[in-house]
């Protein structure tokens, strides 16, 4: 009898043995599947890269940036930066992603501050960007308060959708203090349409 409940404690220890490693094998396998996954299908390095230093770069000197999107050699600007933001070369023939399409779009708000719109390459996966926003407040307080300056330039980017949004495209920004944020809301592909629903945005958050 005793013999008999050893033999039955024994394999029941042998059988949550085997399930653990048959769950820690298929975590792992399911890990590797999503890893697989994200890498044939998330977003690339190169835009979302360049977004960063794109944001980087304005809100280290908004007066400056201003002045040189708003100048002729804009285009050119966000060019290179597109090249430099590929990271290290994968291999001898790496030149990164090429900057078709890429330009630059400005207008005006109503409340006299100005925007520049940013066309990256058209995005090929999901969570890859379409444009860079800046929002930038009036010449007077770019030049009498560089501190507030920052802290009221706004910065919005427009994403291709995911599968977690459910929606076409996503829009999104990042604050001077380096806080992201998902607004919960798609805008038009367009420079001008997305310049207007920034527009929008702004007045609904009183910003």
């Amino acid at each position: 009898m005793m013999a008999r409940l050893a033999e039955l404690i024994l394999l029941a220890l042998l059988l949550v043995i085997a399930v653990r490693l048959a769950l820690r094998l298929l975590g792992r396998s399911i890990g590797r599947a999503l890893v697989r996954d994200y890498l044939a299908h998330g977003p690339r390095y190169q835009p979302k890269n360049f977004v960063r230093q794109f944001r980087d770069f304005v809100f280290k000197n908004p007066a400056g940036a201003k002045t040189i999107l708003s100048s002729e050699s804009a285009e050119a600007m966000v060019r290179k930066m597109w090249q430099d933001a590929k990271g290290p070369p994968q291999n001898l023939h790496d030149t990164g992603l090429p900057a078709d399409g890429m330009s630059v779009f400005r207008s005006a708000l109503t409340d006299h501050r100005s925007i520049v719109v940013v066309t990256l390459p058209r995005p090929q996966r999901r969570s890859e960007p379409y444009f860079a926003a800046v929002v930038f407040p009036t010449d007077e307080l770019l030049r009498d308060d560089p501190l507030r300056a920052r802290e009221t330039t706004r910065f919005f980017y427009l994403n291709r959708g995911s599968t977690q949004s459910g929606r076409a495209t996503d829009l999104c920004g990042w604050t001077s203090d380096g806080h992201e944020r998902t607004y919960n809301a798609g805008a038009p592909t367009d420079p001008e349409g997305f310049a207007k629903v920034i527009a929008q945005k702004l007045g609904e958050l009183r910003l």
